[in-house]
């Protein structure tokens, strides 16, 4: 939309604009069929027609156009939902807050992460905020970055821990790195390739791997330095995102996969698996934080970072383990 639409947008949701359009139009959005709106809000489908009409009168724009098919969002549709989408989203986050102070918590903190990187740092980042304000609820969210940026910009999520060079778009986005991202190979205690005490890279070419998605940025790093290694594509591989199955496929497999240093040596002296003799890859990526710019942190956010910042310094020093 243009620059002085945008400021008419902003008016009318301080006005006339009201909290059952902004859900209507996110139902619409997600939906695309009046029928199926009307089912989910309980409404007819001559009052969501009604509505949407009324919306888009106010707006003075069409949002979404009328095909045989069903509705089609169009480009001012599309900001005006993404505006809808992150109202509700503060209105929803205003009442937890409200909700909060009467039962004497200090908030909520809402942590998207990419566990394979950071599944030692965030649960001591959360150790140490709640001996710190042990009321302040956290709420965590895993998965690849880019679905989790997503919803960073949507304002679904505070804040964003993982590898912050593999964000594409670092518009309106504030990045603090922590530290540098190392990775180790592991295998299962009793595997046999655990049982060597000296190896090359080379050595595990025909064992079987466990690698990250072919889509993320940690499996592009890790095939080009396998190429560098003169490793070739396993034959037998299994490519998964999540930590859990990487566990349980070590466990029930003389699998071979990679690990961050932290990750490993925490499972490590845990028994879970054992590090193999080998050097370990530098990613030259990043580990960090990811906010939107321009917002000042709620306290519980920025007592949150200042969290990560102390666990970052205690799991590079090795006192995690002792901790």
């Amino acid at each position: 939309m243009e620059r002085g639409r945008v400021r008419e947008l902003s008016q009318l949701l301080r006005s006339n604009t009201k909290f059952k359009h902004l859900q209507l139009v996110v139902a619409v959005s997600d939906r695309l069929h009046i029928g199926k709106v009307a089912e989910q809000m309980h409404l007819s489908q001559p009052t969501v027609s009604k509505t949407l009409a009324e919306i888009e009168s106010l707006v003075g724009v069409r949002l979404f156009e009328r095909t045989p098919a069903g509705l089609v969002e169009t480009p001012q549709g599309k900001a005006f939902t993404q505006f809808a989408r992150e109202m509700l989203v503060r209105i929803g986050r205003m009442g937890e807050g409200v909700s909060a102070a009467q039962l004497g918590y200090a908030g909520t903190v809402t942590v998207g992460a990419q566990i394979s990187g950071t599944a030692v740092l965030v649960p001591m980042a959360v150790k140490l905020l709640k001996q710190k304000s042990p009321g302040t609820t956290v709420r965590l969210d895993d998965g690849l970055i880019e679905p989790l940026m997503e919803k960073l910009r949507f304002g679904e999520s505070d804040l964003v821990i993982g590898r912050v060079d593999a964000i594409q778009d670092t518009t309106g986005i504030a990045v603090e790195t922590l530290y540098q991202d190392v990775v180790v190979a592991v295998a299962a205690p009793k595997a046999a390739v655990a049982r060597k005490r000296r190896l090359e890279w080379l050595d595990l070419a025909d064992c079987p791997w466990i690698l990250p998605p072919p889509e993320s940025s940690a499996r592009r790093r890790i095939d080009d330095e396998a190429r560098q290694l003169g490793l070739p594509i396993p034959k037998d591989l299994v490519e998964t995102g999540s930590f859990l199955a990487m566990l349980m496929l070590l466990r029930e497999r003389d699998c071979v996969c990679l690990f961050p240093e932290h990750l490993a040596k925490y499972c490590e002296a845990a028994l879970l698996v054992k590090v193999l003799p080998l050097p370990p890859i530098h990613m030259g990526s990043p580990i960090g934080i990811a906010r939107l710019e321009g917002r000042r942190p709620r306290p519980a956010i920025a007592l949150f970072m200042e969290c990560l910042r102390e666990a970052s310094k205690l799991t590079r020093s090795g006192s995690s383990s002792s901790r």
